[in-house]
């Protein structure tokens, strides 16, 4: 899929939740690139929302999930390990 195609398709959803009396939280817009390469992040044209800019991260929370930009489980687990060490920290 192109990045054209993929701004058409934004667009495309944003007027359909709109048409229905929804929107989406353009206050809340990232995008995960996953890809190969590191580098294509840097190449990579940008996406918008409403003309405002969709960030690229390398990380993204979704549904309690930590997912990175080469799907591996370490932000997640990372995330867990951390919460594990406040909760022993909190009872002991």
């Amino acid at each position: 899929m192109s990045f054209r195609s993929l701004q058409v398709a934004i667009d495309a959803v944003d007027a359909f939740l709109s048409g229905i009396g929804l929107t989406l939280a353009a206050s809340k817009r990232e995008a995960l690139l996953v890809h190969p390469r590191a580098s294509t992040r840097f190449s990579t044209p940008g996406l918008s929302l409403r003309g405002l800019p969709i960030e690229w991260s390398k990380t993204v929370r979704y549904l309690e999930l930590t997912i990175d930009n080469r799907l591996s489980w370490r932000p997640a687990v990372d995330d867990l390990r951390k919460g594990n060490r406040k909760v022993l920290s909190a009872s002991s």
